[in-house]
């Protein structure tokens, strides 16, 4: 191309890699608002809710802690 050399078919193989790079683009642009859209609706839920059902439950107020280590049971 830059020496003045034809090479057939160079026009298809980048505008194939055009193409396929707009559908990669495409797709990270879906799935960031998917994920944007999650972001936005676990951020507006009070935490005891998302504490709650994540499994984790709310940290004790520290008043309430004892020195000794607690063991939980196996999920």
């Amino acid at each position: 191309f830059w020496l003045g050399i034809d090479v057939p078919g160079y026009a298809t193989i980048v505008a194939g890699m055009m193409f396929l790079s707009g559908v990669q683009l495409m797709s990270i642009g879906l799935l960031s608002e998917y994920v944007a859209r999650i972001y936005d609706e676990v951020k507006q839920r009070p935490l005891y809710l998302v504490a709650g059902r994540s499994g984790q439950g709310l940290a004790e107020p520290a008043e309430h802690r004892s020195g000794l280590p607690t063991t939980h049971p196996a999920p």
